[in-house]
């Protein structure tokens, strides 16, 4: 589990833009070693209903709410950064403003733990602590870049070879 703790590419052509630029949906094309317990779709349906709930579960546990989002138990890394460092170069996209949707997407805060989240799409994703401490919300993936002043650095498919 997560104990967390709480360069841009243009739409248009893939460069580099801006902190609190927009994020739009891109493509997905999932690794066949990209399994999870639940599909995409399936983990983008709980992510959405666990910010529904009201649930206090997830302070400070950003990689155990994505695992489990996708139908894991634990990530098997304890930290959101150490779990984007791990991922393959081939299924890391530094800097990428336009993630399919149920893609994880990773900030450095400035603390050891880092953050990641699901991208719901449309420009929004399902988040802990960005609200409220604990609760999952759905907000504008900007928001923890506007919110928290952390550094976007990328995404990556949900991938988690030492889950379980």
């Amino acid at each position: 589990m997560d104990s967390g703790e709480a360069c841009y590419p243009d739409t248009a052509t893939g460069q580099p833009g801006n902190p609190g630029e927009p994020f739009h949906d891109g493509e997905a094309g999932w690794p066949p070693s990209v399994t999870n317990p639940r599909s995409t779709a399936d983990a983008i349906r709980w992510a959405e209903n666990e910010a529904s709930t009201r649930a206090k579960d997830w302070w400070r546990a950003c990689l155990a709410f994505v695992a489990v989002s996708y139908g894991w138990n634990y990530s098997g890394v304890p930290y959101a950064i150490d779990h984007y460092k791990e991922m393959p170069p081939s299924m890391k996209h530094d800097r990428d403003r336009n993630p399919p949707a149920g893609a994880l997407m990773y900030w450095d805060t400035g603390q050891r733990a880092g953050h990641v989240a699901i991208y719901l799409g449309n420009g929004k994703i399902a988040s802990n602590d960005i609200r409220r401490p604990g609760y999952i919300d759905v907000v504008p993936a900007t928001d923890i870049e506007t919110k928290w002043g952390a550094t976007y650095l990328g995404w990556a498919p949900p991938h988690f070879p030492k889950g379980g």
